[in-house]
């Protein structure tokens, strides 16, 4: 590490006890940080066209995934990350044998030779990916409810958004292939946004973008609408909140955020070793966003300047690369490849 980011990390974090949730919380100055400017590579346009959500890294792999359904492009499109040439499709949508109905597209597991998806809403899909052959093996039921938020521990639980809002808790715990037992956890967080008496009211200023490791013990919950970060380990317990200090959300009421008269903070997380990625949107810059690195204790260790108009993006297992999905004036979609170390 060096001495720059080293003084910056001493600048960035106050720790504050005695907070609600009988731990420490931390305050951090994001502007401390040192901002380091990315630079372009590569680029390429997408051969492919489709409805982009996502994308994922694996084993040099670009894997975009398209939510198009009736556009006879396949769920999944692979990209060589060095060069971002186009590689192999897979996975089209449909009822036959080796189809999907549906996919979501945020939630990917990486096995040494294979990955996981989420498909047809319940299941877990796994498929095998060897010398640029993709096939798909078995599925695991995971429950009969909406699964957003979707993390699976190493004991075999699911985390994951509740389908319905009236326990008044954040996330629910089940067993995977067993719709019962279900444990809820997590109060939502104390906000000053007005919101009506509809639990869908306080579940949409609340709304985040979540990620786990089983290596670390934790469940990240990052806010899209509060500066606001909450660890929790996977047994629902939270260990620490942590609130960003240079910012604050302006708007006044559950309305201005369905009027995006808002501030938005947080982003499409992304796990890549052993760090969190994300995207930090409250800078009122028009001309791009901030990559935000966190430990898995909620430690920020680095900032780097993105373009705007991100649709989707990942980061290199080795943390050097940055891959973004976004448009060129003309409206294709466009690959950029940046070095961030």
């Amino acid at each position: 590490m060096s001495k720059q980011i080293i003084v910056g990390f001493s600048l960035s974090i106050i720790l504050l006890w005695g907070c609600e949730n009988d731990g420490p919380q931390m305050k951090i100055h994001v502007n401390s940080m040192p901002l380091t400017e990315s630079t372009v590579v590569d680029s390429a346009i997408v051969e492919r066209m489709g409805l982009f959500f996502s994308m994922h890294y694996f084993q040099d792999e670009l894997i975009l995934v398209n939510l198009l359904k009736n556009g006879g492009i396949p769920a999944l499109n692979f990209y060589h990350a060095g060069d971002l040439s186009y590689h192999t499709e897979f996975l089209h949508y449909g009822r036959g044998p080796n189809e999907v109905i549906d996919v979501n597209p945020y939630y990917f597991d990486r096995q040494e030779d294979s990955f996981i998806l989420n498909t047809n809403d319940y299941f877990l899909s796994d498929f095998r990916y060897d010398d640029g052959v993709v096939t798909k093996g078995q599925d695991t039921f995971i429950a009969n409810t909406t699964i957003n938020n979707l993390f699976i521990t190493s004991s075999g639980h699911y985390i994951c958004t509740p389908e319905r809002r009236g326990e008044g808790k954040e996330f629910q715990i089940g067993e995977v292939g067993h719709s019962g037992d279900i444990r809820y956890f997590s109060d939502y967080p104390k906000t000053r946004i007005r919101y009506g008496n509809d639990p869908s009211d306080l579940a949409t200023v609340c709304q985040a973008t979540c990620v786990g490791s089983n290596t670390a013990d934790r469940y990240m919950v990052l806010y899209t609408f509060l500066p606001l970060i909450r660890l929790f380990d996977l047994n629902g317990e939270e260990k620490s909140s942590i609130g960003i200090a240079d910012y604050k959300q302006h708007a006044q009421s559950v309305d201005d955020i369905y009027n995006e008269d808002c501030t938005y903070f947080f982003d499409q997380p992304v796990v890549a070793g052993n760090h969190v990625f994300v995207l930090f949107l409250a800078d009122d810059a028009p001309t791009g966003c901030q990559l935000l690195k966190f430990t898995w204790d909620g430690q920020l260790e680095s900032r780097y300047s993105l373009p705007g108009g991100i649709r989707a993006y990942t980061v290199s297992d080795d943390q050097r690369y940055c891959y973004v999905l976004t448009m060129d004036s003309d409206d294709n979609d466009l690959l950029l490849k940046y070095r961030l170390r």
